[in-house]
Order: C-alpha cells, then structure tokens, then sequence
C-alpha cells in the first residue's frame, strides 16, 4: 500500500494518508487549492540536505512521516523506503513542501502540469540525508539489544553445560561487542560534524 491517496481535481490537489500514517503523523487530510502549487518534480526537497528537523510526527530510518521544519521552511513529509518522492512546493499555504511517498509520481505531475502549467523535473532524485546519523545510531541500539539478549540466553545455556570454558569466552566476547557499539557511535557522530561543517561552508558561499 501507498503511504498517500493523492487526488487531482480541477480546483485542488487532495492528500490523504493511507492507513497508520494518519495517526503516525497527526494528519488525517491536505487539501491544496491549485493555485498555491509552486512546482512540482521528483526529490526530497527538506529532507535531501541533512539539517531538517522532526517537529512532530515519526521519523524511522525506512520512514518518515509528519512535520519537518528548516531555516523556516516547513514540510509535510509522508515517504517510506522503496517509494518514488513526489516534491510539491507551496506558497500562501501552511505547508512550503509536501514530499509524499509513491509508486509512480509521473501520472501525478503530467496531471498537475496540465491544469497549472508548471515545469518540472523528473531526472533528479536526491536521497535523503538528514537520518543517516539517526539511522546508524538507531540500528546500533538494536544490535548492541539484540546481541546482549543473546549473549545473555548463550552464556547462560554454556555456562550450565561448560562452566570454566563459557566464563573465559565471555570475558573476551563482551568487549568486542562494546567497542563495535562505540565504533558506530563515534561513525555517526563524524557524520553529524561533516553535514553540519558542509551546511556552514554552502550557506558562507551564498
């Protein structure tokens, strides 16, 4: 299933959040009165340069739904991994951008183009960049999760059958865990310092 039912009529661009998405990014409906469309094209728009932030709604490292804000620019964003990003830019609307998630965004534009006349662009499609740092931190807490619990239930079944043996294995394993986990925090945070050092040199050359 689509995260978006998206609806062209004559007068207006109706959005409505397919299933869960409604309650995972407190929007049950858009409503776009055509002629506050801006643009239309395929792209990430707020999401595609690192910085934007989660003001309310979910955000999951294969989804991100709800309202993202930037430097004043506001977004409804509704896009799931594996879905083609439909990038509506806004003027005398609530919203700057909608990024919305779907299966093909073509039939979509072709429409639009029509009733607005607006160019557009579909040879560009940027990935997001904003939570690869969350992403990473995010699968770490999983893994270190994942691994504790099993270590645990391991170490537990050896110890009953080979007790001296699993206590030695043990002292070695759990540091090799501990110092994966802070490799991939230490990755994330580089990460998090080169977005932000790039987004201070771009905005100094503007």
């Amino acid at each position: 299933m689509e995260s978006n039912l998206i609806t062209v009529t004559p007068e207006s661009l109706e959005v409505e959040p397919t299933g869960i998405n409604k309650y995972l990014g407190f929007k049950r409906k858009i409503s776009v009165p055509l002629s506050e469309i801006k643009s239309v094209s395929v792209g990430y728009g707020i999401l595609c340069d690192g910085g934007a932030w989660r003001e309310l709604g979910t955000g999951l490292p294969r989804k991100k739904v709800g309202l993202y804000s930037e430097n004043g620019v506001k977004a409804y964003v509704n896009v799931k991994h594996g879905e083609k990003p439909l990038l509506i830019e806004l003027e005398n609307n609530e919203y700057d951008q909608l990024v919305l998630g779907v299966t093909d965004p073509k039939p979509i534009i072709n429409k639009l183009e029509a009733l607005i006349g607006t160019s557009h662009s579909i040879s560009h499609e940027l990935k997001p960049e904003m939570n690869k740092a969350g992403s990473i931190l995010l699968s770490s807490i999983i893994i270190a999760g994942i691994v504790a619990a099993l270590s645990g239930i391991i170490g537990a079944i050896l110890i009953g059958i080979f007790p001296k043996p699993a206590e030695i294995l043990l002292e070695y394993v759990e540091p090799v865990f501990v110092v994966i986990l802070i490799v991939l925090v230490i990755t994330a945070l580089v990460h998090t310092h080169r977005m932000g050092r790039r987004k201070k040199n771009e905005k100094q050359k503007n």
